[in-house]
């Protein structure tokens, strides 16, 4: 089992650090949140397990607004397919 889950967490790692990259390089200068990548990571986490908030970012509003819906999506499809492939297994 705990093999099977590594392809898994290479790819949400790999989502991961790519989403946070491009959070961290488009939206550094306007949140403090987005200036490290760590920052980043902890934020895009959280996000994956739905523990965020819409707030305003002015003018990047609309790309924050995409960027995080383009990340919840692919996000939640890897996490379904996971779910999937546990019951999967089990039944």
């Amino acid at each position: 089992m705990v093999i099977d889950t590594m392809s898994f967490t290479f790819l949400i790692v790999l989502v991961l650090i790519i989403s946070a990259t491009a959070f961290t390089t488009r939206f550094s200068s306007v949140d403090p949140r987005f200036e490290s990548m760590w920052e980043t990571i902890k934020y895009l986490f959280d996000a994956m397990v739905s523990n965020y908030e819409f707030e305003e970012f002015g003018v990047f509003q609309r790309s924050f607004s995409i960027f995080l819906m383009i990340f919840l999506f692919t996000t939640n499809i890897f996490l379904l397919n996971f779910m999937i492939a546990v019951i999967d297994a089990i039944y």
